[in-house]
C-alpha cells in the first residue's frame, strides 16, 4: 500500500491543516513529476495532499495502516527543494525516513507489523515551493 501526502490541494482524510492549498493541476511541471513517479506504484489509498512549503515548513498526514500490508509513501516537490520524508508510529518513534531532492520523488516503503495510527511528515530542509505526498499500496 502506498501513502501519498502532498502539500496543497486536497488533503487526505485525517491530514493536518496547513497553509493555503495550491492545486497541482495548476502547475503542469508538478503534474508531470507526479505522473512520472507514480507510474510504477500500486493504487493510491489516500488522496494527494499538496501545498506550498517554505524552507523549514512541514506538512503532516495521519493514517491508519493495516498490519501485513505493504505500502509506499511518496513525496514530490519543486525543483531544487530538499525534503525529508519520514513515517512514525503512534508513539513518535521513527520507522523510516529519507532525505533528498524532491523533484525526482522520494519514497519510503513500509510494512507495519501492527494495525494502527501512523504519522507521515514532509519537511522542506532547503528551498521550498509546491510539494505533495500520498500513500499507495506497494506493487
Amino acid at each position: 500500500m502506498l501513502l501519498l501526502l502532498a502539500c496543497g490541494g486536497t488533503r487526505p482524510h485525517g491530514a493536518s491543516a496547513g497553509s493555503e492549498a495550491v492545486a497541482v493541476a495548476a502547475d503542469p511541471r508538478m503534474q508531470a513529476r507526479w505522473e512520472q513517479v507514480c507510474r510504477a506504484v500500486g493504487p493510491a489509498i489516500s488522496g494527494r495532499a499538496e501545498r506550498a512549503l517554505a524552507e523549514g515548513g512541514e506538512e503532516r498526514l495521519h493514517a491508519i495502516l493495516d498490519a501485513g500490508r505493504r505500502y509506499l509513501v511518496l513525496a514530490v516537490g519543486a525543483e531544487g527543494t530538499v525534503l525529508r520524508l519520514s513515517v512514525e508510529d503512534e508513539h513518535g518513534r521513527a520507522l523510516a525516513a529519507v532525505e533528498g531532492l524532491a523533484s525526482g520523488g522520494l519514497s519510503v516503503p513500509l510494512a507495519p507489523r501492527w494495525t494502527g495510527p501512523f504519522l507521515v511528515r514532509v519537511r522542506a530542509l532547503r528551498g521550498g515551493g509546491l510539494c505533495g505526498v500520498q500513500i499507495f499500496l506497494a506493487p
